[in-house]
């Protein structure tokens, strides 16, 4: 077990490298950059921004840019072992804050959507398997998978309908308005898991014929 374990990771690493020189690439193939969006929204914005080329110069100086595309991907994934992923301009934050700040959630609704699944599929299996051959058998299985067959933005729109239609409840986020912007406490994590159910029902149904 250790050494598969072992060569799973050995195996891991090639991969994540040549998915990142994939990823960079299409990031670079189509027109433009990133520098003539960001002073377009600059110049609407702050319409006293009179020398463009010179800003265009600063930020791509600042940014590497101008470099090669192997200089800049090499600039790009130096940071990665520091926990460096870049600044984000359109969020004007740090991308590793940006990451860890939803981490918290992704971790909420996988944890979730792991009891829901595990305490789901371990009744009706026990049931279908004491019981083979009867509607609750064939009943479980058709949910099952159709769960697995149906997309899952599909899915979501589904539940998202009947919430509003059957609760009231218009689910368009994890949080209450009130909420989003709020500290942790003890209201907002009992706003999120009353907002989680969809996600988990969505994610956790793709899992249950498995």
């Amino acid at each position: 077990m250790l050494q598969y374990i072992l060569r799973r990771f050995l195996v891991s690493i090639p991969t994540l490298i040549i998915i990142s020189i994939v990823s960079f690439i299409l990031i670079q193939l189509p027109p433009g950059d990133f520098v003539d969006a960001y002073i377009s929204e600059r110049m609407i914005i702050d319409g006293s921004i009179t020398d463009v080329d010179a800003l265009r110069a600063s930020i791509q100086a600042e940014l590497g840019i101008s470099d090669s595309m192997i200089v800049n991907y090499f600039q790009w994934i130096s940071g990665f072992p520091h926990g460096d992923f870049g600044y984000s301009f359109q969020h004007q934050k740090p991308v590793s804050d940006l990451i860890w700040g939803k981490l918290g959630l992704t971790f909420l609704i996988t944890f979730v959507t792991l009891i829901f699944t595990l305490v789901t599929t371990f009744f009706t299996g026990i049931i279908s398997a004491m019981r083979p051959y009867t509607v609750f058998d064939y009943v479980v299985s058709f949910f099952g998978f159709l769960g697995l067959a149906v997309p899952n933005f599909l899915l979501a729109l589904l539940l998202m309908y009947f919430s509003l239609e059957w609760f009231g409840q218009p689910f368009s986020g994890l949080f209450s308005p009130e909420y989003i912007n709020a500290a942790w406490d003890m209201d907002k994590l009992y706003d999120a898991l009353s907002h989680i159910w969809i996600p988990v029902i969505v994610v956790g149904t793709a899992g249950t014929a498995s």
